[in-house]
């Protein structure tokens, strides 16, 4: 069984991929090329034989994904795929990353995959990172050097304390940190002054006076992260055009209608009744914020 798949974006392009449900054969080769798509996702197979390895290394797919994969062997993925640009890892097996020169965008998840070599080797190439559930020593290579070339980076259930890792990031523009409970601190995004998203899910963070000097913020998301105290930080960022703050996300000092008077705001998405001060009341007027929001929320 097969069917065409949004894949991987590949030099700000999406690079549609073949999703392949069970055993891979030269009929999904074939069925590819007449597609013109250049990846492969390969979903519920327990075994690549000889005839899979082949049809993938003849195939030579610029992205490869394997989900709901149970392999019994280590698979070096540069003997069936060196040419690989973007790569997904989702599968009970162990995998070997060495010898991956083109590689550029990388997603592992670490509650699926047994085993992964040379990380090392390839993370300091790497425009794109995604990692779920990262154990400690892939924390300990991310921040192990300087990370030039990174541009993206998502992360999920992430256990430490605060964001000390991306030290070495200077070069970030988009990130993404979710269900990471133990987050307690923002310290360390401070050093990623090229930052223009961040988007935070299920964080517990109070204070977030480590973005006022990251001026090119321009989204900012605070989904389910409880308690802020306050968002005047961000007053100063000018070229802010999105904020959103939802879920049980709540701004303790109730200033949040500020957001109304930055000169480029285009979309506010606010769950209005949850942001006050207990003392001065409800701090948010309706109309004034009305007219930038895409939705309004009143929980």
């Amino acid at each position: 069984m097969t069917d065409p798949s949004l894949g991987h974006v590949v030099d700000g392009k999406l690079e549609p991929m073949l999703s392949v449900y069970g055993r891979l054969g030269p009929s999904h080769i074939r069925r590819a090329r007449e597609l013109g798509v250049c990846g492969l996702v390969l979903s519920s197979i327990t075994e690549l034989d000889s005839t899979s390895l082949s049809c993938i290394s003849e195939f030579l797919p610029t992205s490869l994904a394997f989900t709901g994969v149970r392999l019994p062997t280590r698979l070096d993925i540069s003997a069936i795929a060196p040419g690989v640009q973007a790569l997904t890892l989702a599968a009970d097996a162990e995998f070997s990353l060495s010898g991956l020169s083109d590689l550029r965008c990388l997603g592992i998840d670490f509650t699926r995959v047994r085993k992964i070599d040379g990380l090392e080797a390839v993370i300091s190439r790497l425009w794109d990172i995604f990692l779920d559930t990262p154990d400690k020593r892939a924390l300990e290579i991310l921040e192990g050097e300087s990370r030039a070339q990174l541009k993206a980076l998502r992360l999920r259930a992430v256990p430490r304390k605060n964001c000390g890792f991306l030290s070495c990031a200077a070069s970030l523009k988009g990130f993404w940190l979710g269900d990471s409970k133990m987050i307690e601190s923002l310290d360390g995004i401070g050093h990623c002054r090229e930052l223009e998203d961040l988007y935070l899910s299920c964080v517990r963070v109070m204070d977030i006076d480590q973005l006022k000097d990251l001026h090119r913020l321009s989204r900012v998301l605070l989904e389910n992260c409880g308690t802020i105290r306050s968002i005047v930080p961000l007053t100063k960022h000018t070229n802010l055009r999105q904020i959103s703050l939802s879920g049980s996300t709540r701004v303790q000092d109730g200033k949040v209608e500020w957001v109304a008077s930055v000169p480029g705001i285009v979309h506010v998405s606010v769950q209005a009744d949850k942001h006050h001060d207990a003392k001065k009341g409800l701090k948010i007027h309706r109309e004034r914020l009305a007219p930038f929001m895409r939705y309004w929320h009143k929980a």
